[in-house]
């Protein structure tokens, strides 16, 4: 749980956050080495990674609409999904592009 206090809704604002991280793995093939480093990553401390946030613009691979995101919600509706916070112009980035692509969704 994050000690981040809710900010008003107003102010909140979706992003995508790339992780980046490398590591040498001992293995028999490139599919063992992806299994073990998959196992592996929780053993790795934070000051390993390089993380960087934007503006959401799309939906990363493997998130739907109905996905709630990382992050302290709000207490009116603590299960707000992305959807949803789409809806309340937390992605601006998001919303401009399908706009301007003329689609309801987009990843």
């Amino acid at each position: 749980m994050s000690n981040i206090p809710p900010a008003s809704i107003s102010s909140k604002r979706l992003f995508t956050v790339a992780i980046e991280t490398e590591v040498v793995v001992l293995a028999e093939s490139s599919s063992e080495a992806e299994l073990l480093a998959r196992e592996s990553m929780r053993d790795l401390d934070g000051d390993q990674w390089t993380m960087m946030a934007s503006p959401m613009a799309y939906l990363p691979a493997g998130w739907e609409g109905d996905a709630i995101p990382y992050g302290p919600g709000d207490s009116e509706d603590p299960d707000r999904t992305v959807d949803k916070w789409i809806e309340r112009g937390a992605a601006p980035k998001y919303t401009e592009l399908l706009q301007k692509l003329g689609t309801g969704r987009m990843k």
